[in-house]
């Protein structure tokens, strides 16, 4: 399919949705398109300049907001919707960069517990902070009240069951 603009793509969506959902598509599409964008220039970033993926952060920045900065890595990989399989994977190639360590597990002599390091949470800390300048920088086009609107609406769509 060759590339399109979002109001192109919702002019292809409406013609084949049932007229229900026609609405819908206004206001998905460029939310879609949005977050898209947004993640790909943060995917980018994260690569270049810290050498990590998303995934890899979101571990780290678990950690580094856990009491003892330390959890399981069933807590780990249940918290973070991964497989253990992956999980497992992620947590060896944090290791090896010095960014997590394995401790002994207190209550479970067979299980090891995942620790961050200091280097791994100011890494966090530091890549978390630019991370959240980019995504900031896709509401700079927004007035106050827009902004306040949009954490009121954003706020619901969180709460939806």
């Amino acid at each position: 399919m060759k590339n399109l603009n979002y109001k192109e793509k919702k002019v292809q969506l409406k013609n084949i949705l049932t007229p229900a959902l026609k609405d819908t598509v206004d206001l998905v599409i460029p939310l879609h398109v949005y977050y898209k964008n947004m993640m790909q220039e943060v995917k980018v970033f994260l690569e270049k300049k810290y050498e990590l993926n998303k995934s890899e952060l979101n571990l780290l920045v678990t950690l580094s907001t856990t009491e003892n900065k330390t959890l399981a890595p069933t807590k780990l990989y249940e918290d973070l919707v991964f497989s253990s399989g992956g999980m497992t994977k992620l947590l060896k190639k944090l290791e090896m960069k010095d960014y997590i360590t394995r401790i002994e597990n207190p209550e479970d002599k067979r299980s090891k517990l995942v620790k961050i390091t200091s280097v791994g949470e100011s890494l966090a800390i530091d890549a978390l902070n630019d991370v959240l300048k980019i995504e900031g920088s896709y509401f700079i086009n927004l007035t106050d009240v827009e902004k306040s609107t949009l954490l009121i609406i954003f706020e619901k769509l969180a709460d939806k069951k």
